[in-house]
């Protein structure tokens, strides 16, 4: 029996004590551990497993949380979570909730860049063929850069003393929670505009100074990498010194070592252009010269190979004089040649009349031979009808002819039927008087009886005999019960002789049956 001094509590009770006494003993704490079953809820809140050699806590993290974790949580990272231990009474486990988390060890990340970078590129991020070229001279160039250090201040000197342009800012954190969101948000807000008075750049410079590989995180992440691939304006890394490397490097379309080399490369230097420019003037205005004199000698030269207007018109007027005559020569020529060509044919003409009077005298004589052949042809097919006629023989005497043939194959018909079935009947006849003195039932009148069983299934041993079975006679049945001893005996006192006899009787009954059955008439 057990004993009735300890407390009953219910499963909720219990629930609650457990995750009470969790909560008060680990409300503050740091586990490192491998993430596992990552998923993310479509909440906002994450749910993973921490997990060592050894064993596995389940965590999650609130979805408030989850936007200030300054990395993305992947399967096989090594983190250190801080936060506090509780548990689930819905499901009897306890579990992390994670407030703070950071990549366990530079090793680990490095292994997270290379995993990323790989899978960034295998999308085609960094294939050169999305490169956009950059500006000559942007009118608008945007900076995405923190606000408070020495970068923004040694890019816009760069550009001042290079080529004054306009610089927009879009301040931003390089580093912590939430650095690389800004930075996202700042490249696409750059790409959406121009909105009221703020143009549109014509180049995006993106900067920071140089740092540790935590530090310079945020430019590693892939939301940053992928805001950099969609933007349609040109962009330029510059982040970190010459030796680091950033996946936003790859992305962007000209990576430099350093913020200053950023502002070299958007503008060009503008007492360099201006000095271009002045030596380009200084040569088109030699050139101009050069070319107006060549034309000015060009025209001096045609204008000595050009004749008098006043003799190109009086040679012109003369020829025309000459054309016009020739011309009227020949009018008259071709007129003359077409009068006699005329008067040719008119020789060669047949009169009207004459004409008409040929082709009657040819339309008559095709009339009349057309006539003559059409009289032959109705003789001819009037003769052959005739003949025709003579040879089709009257229905009347075909319909009595058919009807002799069918009264007589009748008649044929007839008498083969009679003859068969007369045929037929005298071979049956003596076939059933033997099938009749050959059947059991005349059998039976000889003295012979049929033994059936209870199934009225007929018995040919005695072995097979059952309890009850019935003795059939020709004029009757009698039922029997069968007294095994008795029978038995009598199968002793028979002799070889009564064994033999009775054996042959039965073979001769089974002859009588099996010629009965061989003599059985059979109809064709």
């Amino acid at each position: 029996m057990p004993s009735n001094n300890i407390p009953i509590y219910s499963v909720s009770e219990i629930s609650l004590n457990v995750k009470k006494t969790i909560e008060e003993s680990f409300s503050h704490v740091r586990i490192r551990g491998e993430v596992s079953t990552l998923k993310k809820a479509s909440s906002g809140h994450v749910y993973l497993s921490l997990k060592d050699e050894k064993a596995v806590i389940n965590s999650i993290i609130w979805k408030g949380v989850a936007s200030k974790i300054p990395f993305s949580m992947e399967e096989g990272l090594e983190i250190i979570a801080q936060g506090k231990l509780s548990s689930y009474p819905g499901r009897s486990n306890y579990q992390l909730i994670i407030e703070s988390a950071e990549i366990a060890g530079e090793g680990a990340l490095l292994k997270l860049l290379e995993d990323r970078k790989r899978k960034l590129q295998k999308e085609g991020l960094f294939d050169p063929q999305h490169k956009k070229p950059l500006p000559y001279l942007p009118k608008v160039i945007g900076l995405v850069t923190s606000p408070t250090g020495a970068v923004l201040h040694d890019i816009i000197h760069r550009i001042s003393a290079r080529f004054g342009v306009r610089l927009i800012l879009n301040p931003v954190a390089v580093q912590g929670d939430g650095a690389s969101s800004q930075i996202a948000r700042a490249i696409s807000q750059f790409d959406s505009l121009p909105f009221k008075d703020i143009p549109k750049p014509d180049l995006l410079i993106v900067a920071r100074g140089g740092g540790s590989l935590e530090d310079l995180w945020c430019f590693n992440e892939e939301e940053v990498a992928r805001a950099v691939f969609k933007c349609s304006i040109p962009i330029i890394s510059a982040v970190g010194h010459e030796t680091d490397t950033t996946l936003i490097d790859y992305v962007s379309d000209l990576r430099t070592p350093t913020p200053t080399g950023a502002a070299e490369m958007a503008v060009p230097v503008k007492n360099d252009l201006m000095a271009n420019i002045l030596d380009i003037s200084a040569r088109l205005e030699r050139s101009k010269g050069v070319y107006f004199k060549h034309k000015h000698d060009n025209i001096i030269n045609l204008k000595r190979a050009l004749k008098s207007p006043k003799d190109i018109i009086e040679n012109n007027s003369q020829k025309l004089d000459d054309r016009v005559e020739r011309f009227e020569l020949s009018v008259k020529e071709f007129l003359n040649k077409r009068s006699q060509y005329v008067e040719n044919l008119k020789a060669k003409l047949i009169s009207p009349q004459s004409t008409i009077a040929i082709e009657t005298a040819k339309l008559n004589e095709k009339a009349n031979r057309l006539e003559q052949s059409s009289k032959q042809l109705i003789n001819n097919h009037r003769q052959n009808v005739i003949s025709i006629a003579n040879q089709i023989i009257s229905p009347k005497n075909i319909l009595g002819s058919s009807q002799n043939k069918l009264d007589y194959a009748m008649k044929t018909l007839e008498f083969t039927t009679k003859n068969i079935l007369d045929n037929k009947k005298k071979n049956i006849e003596p076939l059933a008087r033997l099938l009749e003195t050959l059947s059991y039932e005349n059998t039976l009148k000889r003295g012979f009886t049929i033994t059936l069983n209870d199934h009225d299934e007929v018995v040919t041993s005695a072995d097979n005999l059952s309890e009850n079975f019935k003795v059939k006679f020709h004029d009757g049945e009698i039922y029997a019960n069968r007294i095994k001893k008795s029978v038995d005996t009598q199968r002793e006192n028979l002799t070889d002789q009564q064994l033999t006899s009775k054996k042959a009787k039965s073979t001769q009954v089974k002859n009588i049956k099996s010629k009965s059955e061989e003599q059985e008439p059979r109809l064709f």
